[in-house]
């Protein structure tokens, strides 16, 4: 019985925006910094996004990577000059595009308002129109929330409409595969090579529903969809190169995508990287927990410390990630460069 409780949920668009939230409780437990905030949050964000594209494409040069909350990354905004958002467009081959038409609440699920869906789009349409004048193929992927059927099909009506691959959940905790006839209609039903090649996409990130590996694997087995995106573990254990390859074959053996999820911004007490004296003696890059999540920390993403867990070393997650055969990965939390933006420390 799989036990373990796990944090999977992606932010959604209203928490992409939301900046509040815990500060650094560890302060007290006398952790001391050593490095330097950077002039730009944002930018020092990018420098990593763009550091992980590097280091993957001089290994695996057909390694893919979907940036979640990167948007803000992409407007005008901020102190982020044309350059930095061209190394954003550089160092992600497809953005996931959360809440963009339809969203969850607290009093159930709602669509996101006007307001706030049209500077995202306009984002998402520029992104993908200057992707294309570089003819550099920019796929972004929307992920609603919504249990009506009429506005499910509403939101893929407009996300095909716009060009974007759509995927609609009616629940938040992404521990299903759909069963969806738009994921059947727009299945490529070959092999599927580039993320840019993809006429669909599927999300299950919370495997808990699962008893076992093979269940688990099975299910996975069974999806038409082109692209697959999944967490690398499975009971606290990372996936095999075995366990990915029977992923990534269809039934009628045609191959398509797997990205696995890796979080860039925050760090996990259930992951394999955590140690338990950390609670009282945090390391230096550990920032504080994030009040919505439980088990999840934001971290100090420019420090060195961090960044050999996501990569550059043998354990890091990163290249056990590439060394189990997936096809890319899913970078989450993007977004947390708004945060520290929002602190004044």
């Amino acid at each position: 019985m799989f036990q373990k409780t796990y944090k999977w949920l992606l932010g959604g668009l209203s928490a992409l925006l939301t900046i509040a939230g815990a500060a650094t409780i560890f302060a007290a437990a006398g952790t001391t910094r050593t490095t330097e905030r950077p002039a730009s949050y944002a930018a020092a964000m990018i420098d990593l996004l763009s550091q992980i594209k590097a280091y993957a494409a001089a290994r695996q040069p057909e390694f893919e990577f979907i940036g979640n909350g990167a948007v803000g990354l992409l407007t005008s905004d901020g102190d982020l000059t044309v350059a930095d958002r061209q190394r954003v467009l550089d160092s992600l081959d497809g953005i996931m595009a959360e809440s963009l038409y339809y969203r969850w609440t607290a009093d159930g699920f709602a669509e996101t308002p006007s307001a706030e869906r049209e500077p995202y789009l306009r984002a998402l349409l520029a992104a993908k129109q200057t992707s294309r004048q570089q003819e550099k193929p920019l796929t972004v992927l929307t992920l609603d929330y919504t249990d009506r059927d009429r506005a499910a099909e509403k939101a893929r009506r407009r996300s095909r409409t716009n060009g974007f691959l759509p995927q609609i959940k009616a629940g938040r905790s992404l521990d299903r595969l759909n069963r969806s006839e738009d994921r059947m209609e727009h299945a490529t039903g070959h092999s599927v090579t580039r993320l840019s090649e993809a006429g669909s996409f599927d999300i299950l990130l919370n495997p808990g529903r699962y008893h076992t590996k093979q269940a688990y694997l099975d299910a996975l087995q069974h999806s038409d969809s082109d692209v697959l995106i999944i967490d690398a573990y499975f009971g606290g254990e990372m996936l095999t190169k075995a366990d990915v390859d029977s992923i990534k074959q269809r039934r009628d053996g045609s191959q398509r995508l797997v990205f696995a999820y890796l979080s860039v911004g925050e760090a996990a007490s259930y992951r394999d990287y955590w140690h338990s004296v950390w609670a009282k003696q945090p390391p230096e890059w550990l920032e504080g927990p994030n009040a919505d999540w439980p088990d999840s920390y934001r971290v100090r993403y420019w420090e060195r410390g961090w960044q050999d867990i996501l990569y550059g070393r043998p354990d890091s997650q990163l290249d056990r990630i590439m060394g189990a055969g997936f096809s890319g990965a899913m970078l989450d939390t993007i977004d947390v460069y708004q945060y520290f933006s929002a602190q004044d420390f």
